[in-house]
C-alpha cells in the first residue's frame, strides 16, 4: 500500500514536501474478492475506449470548471442503470437497458473555430462508439442516437460548446446484484470474474498488462509512458487477431513466482506485471498476488509521480 504526506514548511524555503512512501498491504479474503457491479466493469471498459480519442481529456463523474483544456474535455457520468427486466418466474439472468451520459466540452473565443472544434469531437465520440457497441463483449449492443448540444456564456472567458450523447448500453447480469464468493476452500479461486476481446494491434503474449491504442486496438501498457490499463492478455496473439483480456478476478500462470504473497502488484514497463513500485512514470495498482502463481486483477487509477 503506498501512502501519500504532505510536510508543510518542512524545507528551508518554508514552502513544504510531498513524501510518497510504501507500505505491504495485507488483503483480506472479503476485500481480495470484492467484485465491481456488472455496470461497473462496462462504465470502466466505456472510459478506456473514450480514452483513445487523441489529445482529449476523459473523466469520470467530476464537476465542470469553467476552464476547459485546449483540445477538449469529455466526462463520462454513470447514468442510471434503470430497473431490471426479470426472466419470466424470476429463474435466468436480470436484464438492463442502461442510459449513461458522455458530456463532451469545447472552450474557444471564436464562434467558428468553437464549432469546428465541437464537430471533431462530436464526430470522434461518434465514431469510438459505432466502432464498439458491445464494448469488447460485455453488452449486447449500444443504441447511440444525436447528441444535445447548446454555448454557455461564462463571465470573463470565452463560452463553452457543450453536448450530451445519451447511449443505452444492453446487457444481462447473472443477478440483480452480482458478487463474488469462493466455490470451496478459502484457497480456491473464485467463481467470477471479468472478460473482454479486442484486436490485437501487435504480436502479444500471455498475461502482458494492455491498453487500448487510438484505434481501440490492444498494445502493451507501460508505466513510463502512460497509466492507462484496461486488463491483462490471457493468451498470446498475433497482430489482428482477438484477444481475450481480463479486467477482474484471478489470473494463475505457473511462470508466475511472486516474491510476497498478497501483496499489491503495479504495471511495470512493457506490460509487465510487477511487485517493485516505481519511482517515476506512473504508478498503477493492477491487482494482488493470492498465491506464488496466481494475480488477482482489481485496476485501481493511475498515480503520475513527479
Amino acid at each position: 500500500m503506498f501512502q501519500i504526506r504532505f510536510h508543510p514548511g518542512a524545507d528551508h524555503f518554508g514552502l513544504g514536501h510531498w513524501e510518497i512512501s510504501f507500505q505491504e498491504k495485507c488483503i483480506t479474503f472479503e476485500e481480495r474478492f470484492q467484485v465491481p457491479s456488472k455496470s461497473e466493469q462496462i462504465l470502466q471498459v466505456l472510459k478506456a475506449i473514450l480514452e483513445t480519442i487523441p489529445d482529449v481529456r476523459v473523466e469520470r463523474n467530476m464537476a465542470v470548471s469553467t476552464r476547459i483544456p485546449e483540445a477538449g474535455l469529455i466526462i463520462l457520468r454513470d447514468g442510471d442503470p434503470g430497473e431490471p427486466d426479470l426472466a419470466l418466474g424470476g429463474v435466468g439472468g436480470a436484464y438492463y437497458s442502461h442510459r449513461v451520459e458522455i458530456e463532451m466540452y469545447v472552450q474557444h473565443a471564436d464562434a467558428g473555430a468553437r464549432d469546428v472544434a465541437f464537430d471533431a469531437l462530436m464526430v470522434s465520440v461518434g465514431e469510438v462508439l459505432s466502432a464498439n457497441p458491445t464494448l469488447g463483449g460485455l453488452s449486447f449492443g449500444m443504441t447511440i442516437g444525436q447528441p444535445t448540444t447548446e454555448v454557455e456564456a461564462v463571465e470573463g472567458a470565452p463560452a463553452i460548446k457543450t453536448g450530451i450523447f445519451e447511449p443505452v448500453i444492453e446487457y444481462e447480469t447473472n443477478a440483480v446484484w452480482t458478487h463474488c464468493g469462493p466455490t470451496g476452500p478459502i484457497q480456491d479461486p473464485p467463481s467470477c470474474g471479468g472478460s473482454v476481446t479486442f484486436v490485437a494491434a501487435d504480436n502479444l503474449e500471455a498475461f502482458q498488462l494492455v491498453t487500448l491504442d487510438q484505434d481501440a486496438r490492444v498494445v502493451l501498457a507501460d508505466q513510463s509512458i502512460g497509466g492507462n490499463v484496461l486488463g491483462m492478455t490471457l493468451s498470446s496473439a498475433e497482430g489482428g487477431e482477438a484477444v481475450q483480456l481480463q479486467i477482474f478476478g484471478p489470473v494463475i500462470n505457473a511462470g508466475w513466482n511472486w516474491d510476497s504473497v498478497n501483496s499489491q502488484v503495479f504495471l511495470g514497463l512493457t506490460g509487465e506485471p510487477t511487485q517493485m513500485p516505481p519511482t517515476s512514470g506512473f504508478l498503477v495498482v493492477v491487482g494482488s498476488s493470492i498465491s506464488e502463481m496466481e494475480l488477482f486483477i482489481n485496476i485501481e487509477p493511475a498515480i503520475q509521480l513527479l
